[in-house]
């Protein structure tokens, strides 16, 4: 969504246009639940997040300035509800991002033969690959998340984070490095 049509709905929304922020939330969502996801490392807390967020979102929207991005904005927002939930619930942690493979998932169509062991070997590789991303530096987990999972761009994430371009790419090159080794190693349970 570009930043003219997310100005427009931002604005609606604000005038109490509930198909404004609908679109926004739908728009957004993902991303806010991955960060959460990122920081609070559960599946069911990273929903509660979430909604916090959304709702945090409906009160303070008004305060937004666009002086500067809107998922610049959104990312702040979520990463203080998830911090403002870690402190609350004293959950610090290192748990995996085992549920993580619920999301992004696409359900299987019912017409279609499906192969057992190819979806098994599939799904296990998930759970592999989300272990060892939980295995990641803070920066590093946040930084591959933001590329991967949110799909941002490297200037989308040095914006939203506040670096430098440079910083982000050599963050998500040592993210990249360091995945590798922790799957050839295999051995991060």
């Amino acid at each position: 969504m570009d930043r003219d049509t997310t100005r427009a709905l931002i604005l609606a929304a604000v005038r109490g246009d509930m198909d404004a922020f609908s679109a926004l939330v739908s728009e957004h969502q993902t991303m806010v639940y991955h960060l959460a996801l990122s920081m609070v490392h559960h599946r069911e807390d990273a929903l509660d997040v979430s909604q916090e967020v959304f709702l945090k979102l409906y009160r303070f929207l008004p305060s937004f300035q666009f002086e500067s991005a809107f998922t610049t904005w959104l990312y702040r927002l979520t990463k203080n509800t998830a911090l403002d939930f870690l402190r609350s619930a004293k959950r610090r942690s290192k748990a995996s991002l085992d549920h993580l493979t619920e999301q992004g998932m696409t359900l299987p169509d019912p017409e279609e033969q499906h192969d057992p062991y190819t979806e098994t070997v599939a799904s296990e590789r998930r759970m592999l690959l989300y272990r060892a991303i939980a295995r990641l530096s803070d920066s590093h987990r946040e930084i591959l998340v933001l590329h991967a999972f949110c799909g941002l761009s490297y200037e989308e994430i040095a914006e939203t984070l506040n670096i430098e371009l440079g910083t982000v790419k050599s963050r998500l090159n040592r993210a990249k490095q360091q995945l590798r080794k922790l799957l050839e190693m295999g051995n991060f349970f």
